[in-house]
């Protein structure tokens, strides 16, 4: 039974609805900004300044980036804010692989809300030393966001050490799930949202297109429950990359949980099979 006070939220949201059909949105933009990687690869490079401060108070963002080196490289990027020297990760070691086609684009929701007057920068790293990467950033304001209040994120599996994700390899058996591979061994926080991001582990070469089916399972080794299952990948001889690369789930994850992946491959091919798994968990 509801109590008071929530009723009054209740009603109030669903009279506010019928008043307020919508709430006009806003949006700010970046524009175009690059972030060089190290000289040292698998090491994080400078800051570089993308808003000096926002105009709005931001419900989240979306980062849009695409391929200009026709190179395969798996690089991670941070998001930051703070002064200039002081920044602090909003976003950590997001995965981006790149193949050998120039034009691989990417879109990625970030329901993270950033108040107005905030600087906000970010940086790198990559396998390629002086990796650049340019991104758009872009604030948005909206009712729709606002709703599903998340005011952080953490990210789970990714290998600093080789700019990548959590190794996941589907085992010698065609369309057959393989081992589970651990991201963390338990949250920080209660989740209400995953982005999971996939790569082929700097593949140069996948010598032929493929098709997996991942699972992400919630539980201790052995005992893993899946909570997002088969979702579909396929991965191009043509731009050695796995597509889609991002795929963002409504999921609730009890703080304490260990994630896992898993997935299975319609070939075998012991270097193709192989991908990257991370996912980024959203919560209050």
């Amino acid at each position: 039974m509801l109590r008071t006070a929530d009723k009054r939220l209740f009603v109030g949201e669903r009279l506010s609805r019928v008043t307020r059909p919508y709430v006009v949105s806003a949006a700010e933009s970046s524009g175009k900004v690059g972030t060089t990687a190290s000289g040292t690869p698998n090491t994080k490079g400078s800051w570089a300044e993308v808003i000096a401060s926002t105009s709005i108070d931001a419900d989240g963002f979306t980062v849009q980036t695409y391929n200009t080196s026709g190179s395969t490289r798996d690089t991670l990027i941070d998001i930051g804010i703070g002064g200039a020297g002081s920044e602090v990760a909003i976003v950590s070691n997001l995965q981006l692989s790149h193949g050998t086609s120039v034009g691989q684009g990417r879109s990625i929701p970030f329901p993270i809300a950033i108040p107005a007057g905030t600087r906000i920068a970010w940086r790198n790293q990559s396998t390629v030393a002086s990796t650049v990467i340019v991104m758009t950033l872009i604030l948005q304001k909206s009712n729709m966001l606002r709703r599903m209040g998340f005011r952080r994120c953490e990210t789970y599996g990714a290998v600093t050490a080789d700019s990548g994700g959590t190794g996941v390899d589907p085992g010698g058996s065609a369309n057959t799930k393989g081992a589970w591979s651990e991201l963390t061994a338990a949250t920080s926080f209660d989740i209400g949202a995953l982005l999971v991001v996939v790569g082929t582990r700097a593949n140069s070469a996948v010598d032929a297109s493929h098709e997996q089916l991942l699972d992400i399972g919630v539980g201790a080794a052995s005992s893993e429950v899946v909570v997002l299952p088969d979702m579909a990948l396929r991965a191009s001889a043509v731009t050695d990359l796995y597509q889609p690369e991002f795929g963002f789930y409504f999921v609730d994850i009890d703080a304490g949980s260990r994630i896992a992946a898993r997935s299975e491959d319609n070939q075998t091919d012991a270097t193709d099979r192989l991908l990257d798994v991370e996912a980024i968990g959203f919560g209050w």
